[in-house]
């Protein structure tokens, strides 16, 4: 392994027997006169590839002991999720984690407005949130107020099968503009993309995009009457709904499930009456 740049003591990038750049965590491996060789490989605890550059630099301002927990939280997350996360996300919340630190001992409380929808529609990645408060507190000593699970749930979601590639984040900026343009045609008005309903809709949206090719569970009967009288008491939103059907299945080939259409109808009617 030819290690190319020292980022501190302890991390150092390098280029693997296959050319690929790799960023390198081992203990002391950045105090050798740079650039040489590492052949003691026994000396690597940890390597990423395919990391966006411009994360490099929080190497130097994250204390160790914040991405090492950071690490151990995105690798508890993969396995639990069961699908390919992006390969920034360490470093993407280890910078998340350090400013909650930084937060909490400035007594500076920042409540997080999605964290009721987080938890409704992504029970999964709502519990790796729950259990990395615990990983945290016992690496660092820190108790992070139970609101910030849905912070770190949210990174998960946007991490999910979402590679760090331009392609990918065209598509879904696409997907996005269209379908709130859909909205804006169906009913005439500008909708307030501040507002946080607006924020609902947007994580939901990028939901369906990750998950599109998914199985489909089966759903409730509850699920289904629900449904049933969102459609009868709001014929107009199930028209945009329908609209929005046939683009998705044009793009994606959309295979819905009638509890997505339930969410996104109940986000449709959200933003239409804010």
């Amino acid at each position: 392994m030819r290690i190319t740049k020292k980022i501190n003591n302890n991390v150092v990038l390098g280029v693997d027997p296959k050319g690929k750049e790799v960023v390198i965590f081992g203990k002391g491996i950045g105090f050798h006169e740079i650039p040489y060789e590492l052949k003691d490989s026994s000396l690597i605890s940890k390597t990423f590839y395919d990391i966006d550059s411009s994360y490099l630099e929080l190497l130097s301002e994250i204390p160790e002991d914040i991405f090492n927990v950071s690490s151990k939280i995105v690798d508890y997350a993969r396995s639990k999720v069961g699908c390919e996360l992006n390969p920034s996300l360490a470093f993407m919340l280890a910078d998340h984690i350090n400013f909650a630190v930084i937060r909490l001992k400035e007594f500076i409380d920042v409540t997080n407005p999605l964290t009721n929808d987080i938890k409704y529609l992504y029970k999964t990645e709502m519990e790796i949130g729950y259990k990395a408060l615990d990983m945290i507190e016992e690496d660092l000593q820190i108790r992070f107020p139970k609101g910030e699970a849905a912070s770190i749930a949210l990174h998960i979601i946007n991490a999910e099968g979402m590679q760090n590639d331009m392609n990918n984040t065209i598509k879904v900026t696409k997907l996005l503009k269209e379908i709130t343009k859909i909205v804006e045609e169906s009913f005439d008005f500008e909708i307030d993309q501040d507002s946080i309903d607006y924020s609902r809709f947007v994580i939901h949206l990028k939901y369906f995009v990750q998950r599109v090719k998914e199985p489909k569970e089966k759903v409730s009967d509850s699920t289904k009457l629900l449904l049933e009288s969102i459609k009868a008491q709001s014929p107009d939103t199930y028209k945009c709904f329908q609209k929005i059907e046939s683009y998705l299945k044009k793009i994606l080939n959309w295979k819905y499930s009638e509890e997505d259409q339930l969410y996104l109808l109940v986000h449709i009617n959200r933003i239409l009456n804010n």
